[in-house]
């Protein structure tokens, strides 16, 4: 982790007709951080990541990536984030290879013989290999899980913004998905929501906590409890 920000969010909103999911969510994430969202059900986390990712456009506020503005710079920033949504991109008819293949058509990969290498690689480091071959369909949510995260990172993208990665996963599939994003943290500004307070407190340099829309505090890894957190949740001000 260094001290230059490669996230720089300012006075951030989001309003569904007149829901506001974000409001004035203000927020820095340095260059090599594995930063944490955490926060109920309904607290704007996925929202967040969606904006970030470009996915969704923000009622107000600036978001800037690498000093560059997000609003002006969307396409050439997209090429630097890997985006895991909750619920899979992957095309449950094709198999886990040919669903890796269509998604790097979308980013700058000119070379097959460095694709396939670059896939075998990711393929290797999360263990699926030998269901390279396998419509997605026919895996298991952890399975499909770690096919979806090589889809995120055929483009070695700088930001990954991975949204309850952990969800409904089994004890195997989330040692190793944890195990893998410790090995990559170095180089890659990594944002993960989730509501599990242990797990936060488990992999994260810093976290942020999201009620209702908005950012409450900021902590480091070693001042989580679980007391804490639950404190903040329910508080109403």
């Amino acid at each position: 982790m260094t001290d230059e920000t490669s996230i720089d969010i300012e006075n951030l909103s989001k309003r569904y007709g007149y829901t506001y999911a974000l409001r004035d969510v203000s927020l820095q994430i340095l260059q090599g951080e594995v930063f944490v969202l955490l926060g109920p059900n309904g607290s704007g986390k996925t929202t967040l990541l969606k904006i970030l990712g470009t996915l969704v456009s923000p009622t107000s506020g600036k978001i800037n990536i690498y000093g560059q503005d997000l609003k002006m710079n969307g396409r050439e920033i997209r090429q630097m984030i890997g985006y895991l949504a909750h619920d899979s991109f992957l095309y449950r008819d094709l198999t886990g290879v040919e669903n890796i293949r269509f998604y790097s058509q979308f980013y700058n990969l000119s070379s097959k013989g460095k694709l396939q290498g670059r896939i075998n690689e990711l393929l290797k480091l999360l263990k699926i290999t030998r269901w390279k071959h396998e419509p997605i369909k026919n895996l298991s949510r952890g399975l499909q899980k770690r096919f979806d995260l090589v889809r995120t990172l055929i483009h070695d993208p700088t930001i990954l913004l991975l949204d309850e990665p952990f969800s409904s996963l089994d004890v195997l599939s989330a040692n190793i998905l944890k195990e893998f994003i410790g090995n990559m943290r170095e180089g890659k500004t990594i944002v993960i929501s989730t509501h599990d307070i242990a797990l936060a407190r488990s992999i994260c340099d810093r976290g942020g906590i999201l009620v209702e829309g908005r950012m409450r505090q900021v902590f480091k890894s070693s001042d989580i409890t679980s007391a804490s957190v639950k404190a903040i949740f329910e508080r109403r001000d």
